[in-house]
């Protein structure tokens, strides 16, 4: 989570939580971000820790209704962390014109 410098515990599961109970909302960076967290063959994530897994499995059960509640020491919504206009303009033209983002993970590409 350095990248979205995320310091803390708590508030790197509210974003995650958040982001998988709306993926559409945070597309494309929820299908990267969700698909890290996706178990290898090994039983093990891309990401640091099951916590974040158990986080996005929350958010997926209760649509985010609970995210706040059970990351509760962490106030920090994940639409003020991300730049929600850029995201829309992404989103935009990735419809118009077929952008799909790609990436690898242990030498295994996925889109």
């Amino acid at each position: 989570m350095d990248l979205l410098q995320i310091d803390t515990v708590p508030c790197q599961q509210r974003f995650i939580c958040e982001v998988a109970s709306n993926p559409k909302r945070f597309q494309p960076l929820s299908d990267i971000l969700l698909k890290k967290l996706v178990f290898n063959h090994t039983g093990h994530t891309e990401l640091s820790s099951h916590w974040l897994s158990g986080a996005a499995a929350l958010g997926v059960q209760s649509k985010g209704t609970k995210c706040s509640l059970y990351f509760a020491r962490c106030t920090t919504k994940a639409e003020s962390v991300l730049d929600m206009g850029l995201l829309g303009w992404w989103q935009l033209l990735s419809s118009i014109f077929k952008i799909h983002v790609i990436g690898e993970t242990n030498n295994n590409w996925y889109s």
